[in-house]
């Protein structure tokens, strides 16, 4: 099945993909998918359970973000982990976004 892209009323292949950070009932269900996950790894091996990653929350998790060639963000801004609340791929912004995405992390030195 292919993916779509999630302009409104668009329904064409995806191309394009990009980060955002999850909205709060995005947010939710991933909570709950962590939690019954740990859940289970805890129940493996009760006597000595495994060291566990903490929860995801919205600082910590991004979900992805489609869009056909039409609909695609500047490839600068795709670059960047955008707000829950941004509308791209909204044509009315293209090929910017309504958002201030978080800044890039600084070059690693080593590069």
């Amino acid at each position: 099945m292919p993916i779509l892209c999630m302009a409104v009323d668009c329904g064409n292949r995806a191309t394009f993909q990009w980060q955002r950070r999850p909205t709060d009932a995005e947010l939710v269900p991933i909570i709950a998918m962590a939690e019954a996950w740990r859940a289970e790894m805890i129940a493996t091996n009760p006597e000595n359970p495994p060291r566990l990653p903490p929860l995801p929350d919205a600082t910590n998790i991004t979900v992805p973000v489609y869009a056909c060639a039409e609909h695609e963000i500047d490839m600068d801004l795709a670059c960047h982990t955008h707000q829950a609340t941004c509308t791209a791929p909204n044509p009315a912004n293209l090929p910017g976004c309504d958002c201030d995405p978080e800044p890039l992390p600084p070059p690693d030195p080593q590069d």
